[in-house]
């Protein structure tokens, strides 16, 4: 309920992000409060990356630890959002790169932002590859 309103109020939208977080670490909230509280954010990632896509990649890959191919699915409508979460994944142009080496997102996500990279920054994508190995 209180996610709600944060959703509805675009100028309370980036509050949502500390809430979440709290949510998610603190001892007070039950199991099946901090699941709600993932489905909500799971719900509305297209909310999360509009008030900012690098909070909403560090939430999914840091609170969550969820799976990267659903949360990027989930945003398959909205390309360029899709496009912008995955650089925070990948550390593509523009981005930081939140994945560790010990953890790598799955190859058809990376293969997606790849795609995703030739349609918004083609000039990137040849330096992109040579400076990832695998």
């Amino acid at each position: 309920k209180v996610l709600s309103c944060y959703w509805r109020d675009p100028t309370r939208r980036s509050q949502a992000f500390s809430y979440i977080h709290h949510v998610m670490l603190d001892d007070s909230f039950v199991e099946i409060e901090r699941s709600e509280v993932e489905q909500a954010a799971l719900n509305h990632m297209q909310e999360l990356m509009e008030a900012d896509s690098f909070a909403t990649a560090k939430l999914m890959i840091t609170d969550f630890a969820h799976d990267l191919v659903d949360v990027s699915g989930r945003l398959l409508a909205h390309p360029k959002l899709q496009y912008e979460f995955l650089q925070h994944v990948f550390g593509g142009p523009g981005g930081v790169g939140l994945t560790k080496p010990e953890s790598p997102p799955p190859p058809q996500v990376h293969e997606q932002f790849i795609e995703l990279m030739c349609q918004y920054d083609p000039m990137m994508v040849y330096s992109y590859l040579r400076s990832n190995e695998n």
